[in-house]
């Protein structure tokens, strides 16, 4: 049982993934559960005993959930401008 919060990640095939923590030297803990947002997430032990968990979306494709329904991916963040970076920066000398 993990003593914190546990990071999930998204991956294409959860069976695939959970094999090769095995091959790697990990422990399995959970193959698969069904997630009620869709798809099916496992838990999985490193060497080490630290938790992490896997989440495939439904379809196995690791798209972001909203792809899944047809909508456009959100748009990345702008660049911050050089200028307000120069500024920024200025800043965090002071």
């Amino acid at each position: 049982q993990s003593p914190g919060p546990v990071a999930y990640l998204t991956v294409d095939d959860l069976g695939k993934t959970l094999d090769e923590v095995e091959r790697a030297g990990g422990r399995v803990l959970v193959r698969a559960l069904p997630f009620a947002g869709g798809g099916e997430v496992g838990l999985f032990a490193d060497p080490d005993g630290n938790v992490l968990g896997l989440w495939q979306r439904k379809g196995g494709d690791g798209a972001p959930a909203a792809a899944e329904k047809g909508a456009k991916p959100a748009a990345k963040p702008a660049a911050p401008k050089p200028a307000a970076a120069k500024k920024s920066a200025a800043k965090k000398k002071k």
